[in-house]
């Protein structure tokens, strides 16, 4: 062990010679201290001595030191800094452009200081050998076309960019001066657009290296923009013709997406006539020729389709192209399998692997909504584009039916009416095994129901042979029962927050013995908080449209019971949280009636963790007891706040003060629309038990078995029984939080007589008669 530590101990004395610094790197890396506080002079000084990597941090700082002291920094250090290009290495020119780059984007100096002393820097150090070095300088230069004035540009940038043109210049030169062309288009006029830059154009147009034809057909997009609609064939229209007949395949695939850019600024009358043609000699090459030209045709075809909706009349022509493409590398039995009809073009020269297929169907799901909106209103398209959907939909490989999930939401929509067609797409994408699947659709998943509900296809009551909502409810629960296991909280959560507009097309007993019961008991087999307030949320809002006055008793009751009132700790913080979903979900109305008293009762829990959490919660509460018949919730709250003023634990005593000053606040997202909850919460309840006690908007009528309303014999008599009731259960409640001693499991009235641990709210108009 001695041996070991004495051989890994430094040893300063065996240090060489050549460890230490000489005395020319030492003076070489000291600044004199006439220099601090002058960070212009100091760079100067460190610039002028320094070696490399002094140099390049100078470099690195020029922005900073041109903001601090501009004048001194453009006179004495810029051109020391500029001499040193010449000869300087490949990471010198970098950092050197990049920084003149912030002067540009960060408006250091202004333009016409930048024109000055930048604008040729950047040019005469463009045509450098080493490729990095030129494409950082032309990144520059791109970015200071943007922000230049025109007459600056045409000055000094035009004739830069026409001679990089020229034969003579390398390729990788003449690459380059494609982009700036494209660049210099969108701020001239038409005029010097016509006159300086379609010869150059179309000069770049026959270049004999491909490189460069494809840089130009990449870079005519922003050229054709640029130029009016009744220009175009006559200046640059046959150029993009020849372009997209070009013999290489990477011309014609960069033209092909040029034409799609561009079909919405190109007159229509142009693209009938010299466009369309040759979109569809590219597909028919891509089919017969060489299949790798579909990959580019796949990912921008829907886009086409748009751009030529409104001047073809060959839409079925168009659809047959895309089904095909739709249908590339896919196994014929399984087409014969599903009774798809085999494409109407076969696909002759076949070069592609299987993957690569894979992005062409990959494409096509992500195409389908623009092809639904370009055939709209014809039924037979749409239904044939529905065909290739069920292939999708069921592809072997899980990006392609990832794409169709990403894409549902925006097919139903532009399905309109149709959109039923989709119902059982729906269903298979639910039941997928794929996790990445399931993740892409959940976000779409409750506005594709909402959809399917507008149209009619999903209704809460449905003929008897109308299996849909049945089939949705199942395909649901069985998602949920492959989801839930797994690890991935925040897929079950977004999940949960997706079926919470099931309430709108499932009865309410469906919702409280499929949903509602099993989410109660997967809280306690889950310790994921995140998943714990998904599913509490939407137990709630499932239980705010619960119609059967029994059914909603006994979610409030097991929520408090097996929540509030729980004996593990983890049970009743979780409580206190989900009453802030109470408060969002619920008015303030509902909360007082059936939760309130529970609540408050938590002062004494004997968790600090508990007690904290209620403390936190006090001016809500406050906030909600202000009216003049509430005073006895309001001595509640002054109680529990007097109680917690003398707590022994230490944080609840540092935030105490904080609470105590803005109890009086008014809680603006507490209040917010209570007014119009609390009328909703009277409809939703009144139209199953209108009356009844311990429920919202009781009144002066029932409803008979029949469903007919009915006035009540001796309304005043039940109104005052059922005031005294109310009455009653509060003075117990209360009697029971002012105990000194108060058990968890029951509390004592004045009358001795035991309340089972339940929602302190009214009981039924059965038990009503014990109590009068």
């Amino acid at each position: 062990m001695s041996r070991q530590s004495s051989d890994l101990s430094f040893s300063f004395e065996r240090m060489s010679a050549k460890d230490l610094k000489s005395a020319e790197q030492i003076r070489r890396h000291s600044i004199d201290s006439r220099y601090e506080g002058k960070n212009v002079e100091r760079a100067i000084q460190i610039f002028t001595v320094g070696d490399e990597v002094q140099k390049m941090s100078v470099v690195n700082s020029l922005p900073e030191l041109l903001t601090e002291d501009r004048s001194s920094a453009l006179n004495n250090l810029m051109p020391k800094t500029l001499q040193c290009l010449s000869g300087g290495s490949t990471e010198y020119h970098v950092a050197m452009s990049a920084s003149i780059l912030i002067v540009l984007k960060d408006r250091v100096v202004p333009l016409q200081m930048f024109i000055d002393n930048f604008l040729q820097v950047v040019l005469q150090n463009m045509d450098h050998k080493d490729m990095t070095v030129a494409n950082a300088w032309c990144d520059v230069l791109i970015e200071a076309i943007q922000c230049l004035p025109v007459d600056a540009l045409k000055q000094h940038v035009t004739q830069v960019a026409l001679q990089r043109t020229h034969m003579i210049k390398p390729p990788a030169i003449r690459m380059s001066s494609c982009t700036i062309i494209g660049e210099l288009a969108l701020r001239y006029d038409l005029a010097t657009v016509k006159k300086d830059l379609i010869p150059a154009i179309i000069t770049l147009s026959q270049d004999l290296d491909v490189n460069v034809r494809v840089a130009l057909a990449n870079n005519l997009t922003k050229v054709i923009k640029s130029l009016k609609a009744e220009t175009f064939r006559t200046s640059i229209g046959n150029t993009l013709v020849e372009l997209a007949t070009d013999e290489m395949l990477s011309v014609k695939d960069a033209t092909f997406r040029t034409i799609c850019n561009v079909l919405d600024v190109i007159s229509l009358e142009n693209v009938k006539n010299n466009l369309v043609p040759v979109i569809k000699q590219m597909i028919h090459f891509g089919f017969k020729n060489d299949d790798s030209l579909l990959l580019g045709i796949s990912a921008g075809f829907g886009k086409l389709c748009l751009g030529i909706d409104k001047v073809t009349t060959e839409k079925e022509l168009f659809v047959k192209y895309y089904v095909t493409i739709a249908t590339m590398g896919s196994m014929p039995s399984r087409r014969k399998a599903s009774a798809f009809p085999e494409p109407a073009f076969h696909i002759v020269h076949t070069s592609l692997d299987t993957d690569r297929y894979f992005v062409c169907r990959q494409s096509c799901a992500n195409n389908y909504p623009a092809m639904c909106k370009f055939v709209e209103g014809n039924t037979q398209l749409i239904e044939l584009l529905h065909g290739a959907l069920n292939e999708l939909n069921t592809d072997s490989c899980y990006a392609v039916r990832r794409a169709v999930a990403a894409v549902i939401g925006e097919t139903c929509v532009n399905l309109g009416k149709s959109a039923h067609l989709i119902k059982n797409n729906l269903l298979q994408l639910l039941l997928d095994e794929s996790e990445d699947v399931l993740d892409t659709l959940f976000p779409n998943l409750a506005a594709v129901i909402d959809n399917l509900m507008k149209i009619g296809v999903y209704k809460i009551d449905p003929p008897p042979k109308d299996t849909s909502v049945a089939d949705l409810n199942k395909a649901i629960l069985r998602c949920e029962n492959v989801i839930a296991p797994s690890h991935n909280w925040r897929l079950y959560s977004m999940f949960m927050s997706q079926i919470e507009c099931l309430y709108k097309i499932l009865p309410s007993d469906i919702l409280f013995n499929n949903y509602i019961t099993p989410f109660l008991r997967r809280i306690h087999g889950t310790r994921s908080v995140p998943v714990r307030m998904s599913l509490m949320r939407t137990i709630l809002v499932f239980l705010r449209y619960l119609q059967k006055p029994a059914q909603r008793s006994e979610v409030r009751s097991r929520i408090i019971n097996e929540f509030c009132l729980h004996s593990v700790f983890f049970n009743r913080i979780f409580y206190l949280r989900s009453c802030h979903l109470i408060f969002e979900i619920f008015s303030t109305h509902y909360f007082k009636e059936y939760f309130f008293i529970r609540t408050i009762m938590m002062v004494d829990d004997p968790v600090p963790n508990v007690r904290w959490a209620l403390l936190m919660m006090l001016p809500k509460l406050r906030q909600m007891v202000k009216h003049p018949n509430e005073k006895k919730m309001m001595a509640l709250v002054d109680q529990a706040l007097a109680k917690l003023a003398d707590d022994k634990d230490k944080e609840i005593n540092r935030q105490y003060d904080g609470i105590k000053a803005i109890l009086d606040v008014p809680d603006q997202k507490l209040l917010q629309n209570d007014a119009k909850k609390f009328e909703e919460e009277k409809k939703i309840m009144g139209t199953a038990d209108s009356g009844r006690p311990g429920d919202i908007g009781g009144g002066g009528t029932i409803f008979s078995a029949n469903g007919r309303r009915k006035l009540r014999k001796h309304p005043r008599r039940r109104s005052q029984t059922s005031t005294r009731w109310r009455h009653h259960a509060t003075a117990i409640c209360i009697a029971a939080s002012l105990s000194s001693t108060i058990e968890t499991t029951e509390y004592v009235s004045a009358t001795n007589t035991k309340i089972a641990p339940a929602e302190c709210a009214p009981i039924s108009r059965a038990s009503l008669k014990k109590w009068q």
